[in-house]
């Protein structure tokens, strides 16, 4: 039987599942080696009636939930009826409302289950998905852990459910249950499924070499933006910009040519009600801007622009490789007003790395003798508006989004030269 607590649905199971279920069993058959080791998907001999049963399944989800049915409750008959699932646990997941939103994901058992690494709130591993669909996703399964705040996961499940199937940024479907597992019996368990960007050719947006290429740095600048314009325009900022939070995709060419970057990890990430005025912040402090009192949080009239600032300091970490308490040192024993014109000092209290970026920003706006700036020097003054100390004066997100298209455009031009 299905495990009975489930996010944005009703506890009831499908009638269906219900004929070709039984009461729990304690089956410890060994795991499943029908399925290639190799790959993350599943080739099944009959796509049709799995794709059947899983449609059936969803006939009572709401988009942006799910169900899981775990191994140890298989009837026999299931495991008749379904052989290549007799032996693991599996989720069928709702992210549209056509066939192609709905996924029948496998979790892998392995000695290490597939692990790919950990976050505040989370541990990541690897799924297999059922090849149910001509362009099927692939999903990680980040398992919560118990210790997390209730109200959090809550405002989380809303967030991610709004940003479903948006290409630049990464939302994804939660599915909370009582573990069937001997061993953690009866335990609320909280799942997130996201989308896994391309098996072989994803990596975290680090500075690497790549970045070093004015075009492919700009690419990943753009998506970046139009993935916190998508989120800004629904009224949820992200709370945690840093280069971690960015995935970027590859094409599976031989150069591994740029696809796409994407936002993830909307933990941290707010969309306030109408009447909240002050909410707390969960980020990242060295890549938070000043618009925050540390222990009282921010206004939430500062949210968006503090997406923006936080970005202005990703994009100049892409472009120069120098972290952000290097640009703009940290100091906690100033009071907030101190430490505020300390860090936006235009003397000598400058780091000289601001400096720089200043005299590089003079430049990229055109107030120089160079009246044909770099692409670089562009960027980097783009980026001070970024930082700007006083929050209405940064650039929106579609503004932000339209100005890196503008610095796109002279780059070309200046190439076509």
């Amino acid at each position: 039987m299905r495990s009975k607590s489930l996010v944005f649905n009703t506890n009831q199971t499908s009638d269906f599942y219900n004929k070709i279920s039984s009461k729990y069993s304690n089956d410890d058959e060994k795991y499943g080696a029908s399925f290639d080791k190799n790959s993350s998907t599943i080739s099944l001999c009959d796509n049709r009636k799995y794709l059947n049963f899983a449609v059936q399944e969803a006939a009572t989800l709401t988009v942006g939930s799910g169900y899981k049915y775990s191994r140890h409750c298989h009837s026999d008959q299931f495991k008749k009826d379904f052989p290549e699932l007799r032996n693991h646990s599996f989720y069928i997941i709702k992210t549209n409302d056509t066939e192609n939103g709905i996924h029948l994901i496998v979790q892998r058992h392995s000695p290490f289950k597939g692990f790919l690494g950990y976050g505040a709130y989370k541990d990541v591993y690897s799924t297999k998905t059922l090849s149910l669909h001509e362009e099927k996703k692939h999903f990680v399964r980040a398992l919560l852990r118990n210790d997390r705040e209730r109200t959090l996961f809550q405002k989380t499940i809303e967030i991610n459910k709004d940003l479903l199937n948006y290409r630049n940024v990464l939302g994804g479907v939660y599915v909370n249950y009582n573990s069937s597992c001997p061993r953690h019996l009866g335990q609320e368990k909280q799942i997130l499924f996201t989308e896994k960007m391309n098996i072989d050719g994803s990596e975290v947006a680090e500075k690497s070499q790549r970045m070093s290429d004015i075009d492919y740095l700009l690419r990943c600048c753009r998506d970046v933006a139009l993935g916190l314009w998508i989120m800004h325009s629904k009224g949820i900022s992200h709370g945690d910009i840093k280069p971690e939070n960015i995935m970027i995709e590859h094409h599976n060419d031989k150069e591994e040519t740029f696809k796409r970057a994407a936002l993830i990890d909307l933990e941290c990430g707010e969309k306030p009600s109408e009447s909240e005025e002050y909410v707390n912040i969960k980020g990242t402090l060295a890549w938070l801007g000043p618009d925050f009192i540390p222990g009282l949080g921010i206004h939430t009239m500062y949210l968006f622009p503090m997406d923006i600032f936080s970005f202005g300091l990703t994009m100049y970490y892409w472009l120069t490789g120098t972290d952000p308490e290097d640009l703009i040192p940290l100091d906690d024993s100033m009071d907030f007003d101190n430490r505020k014109a300390y860090l936006w000092a235009k003397d000598k209290d400058a780091t000289p790395e601001f400096k720089q970026l200043q005299e590089y920003a003079k430049i990229g706006s055109g107030e120089t003798d160079d009246k044909d700036p770099s692409p670089e020097h562009r960027l980097c003054h783009l980026i001070l508006e970024c930082l700007d100390p006083m929050m209405h004066n940064r650039p929106s997100a579609q503004k932000l989004l339209k100005k890196i298209a503008e610095i796109q455009s002279a780059h070309r031009m200046q190439s076509q030269t």
